[in-house]
């Protein structure tokens, strides 16, 4: 039985999936918070929410079948640092971006061609005097498939924050 919960994005360049997504030399050398190469992967921490909803439907004699169906995610990042506070403001609103989802149960979902998202980000104002800032990253991914899940290979990068 696998644990639900995401803890992370993988955003890329429209047009740069991966070669190989279990590839480890792939990650490591793409993978960068910093890097402004077309190719780099930008890993984002935090908390993820996927909501998916069940698009509409259209009847063919008996048979039921759903339109392309769509999913929201959101990412709370708590790590307010400069440079994601700035990889943020410079997202704008509407940007597309590749995105991979990480999960505390070692696998990422995308595939090879991860899912082409629009994203938005802000900075919103917390509830409480004391609370803690976060960066707040939105998307709308539109299927008809589940993304595929794989074994995420810089997995054990992450086990600090599970």
């Amino acid at each position: 039985m696998l644990d639900d919960g995401g803890i992370g994005l993988l955003l890329a360049r429209p047009d740069q999936g991966f070669s190989n997504i279990e590839d480890v030399a792939e990650h490591t050398a793409r993978t960068s918070n910093t890097s402004s190469a077309n190719d780099a992967i930008r890993r984002l921490v935090g908390v993820v929410t996927w909501s998916p909803e069940f698009g509409p439907t259209r009847k063919i004699g008996r048979l039921t079948t759903y339109d392309e169906n769509t999913a929201t995610v959101v990412i709370k990042v708590y790590d307010n640092n400069e440079k994601n506070y700035e990889f943020a403001r410079q997202m704008g609103c509407n940007t597309t971006y590749k995105v991979w989802r990480l999960d505390n149960s070692n696998h990422v979902y995308g595939g090879n061609d991860g899912m082409n998202m629009v994203l938005n980000a802000r900075e919103p104002v917390t509830e409480e005097f004391t609370g803690k800032k976060y960066i707040e990253i939105q998307g709308i991914y539109g299927y008809k498939n589940m993304p595929a899940r794989n074994v995420y290979p810089l997995a054990g990068e992450l086990e600090t924050y599970i």
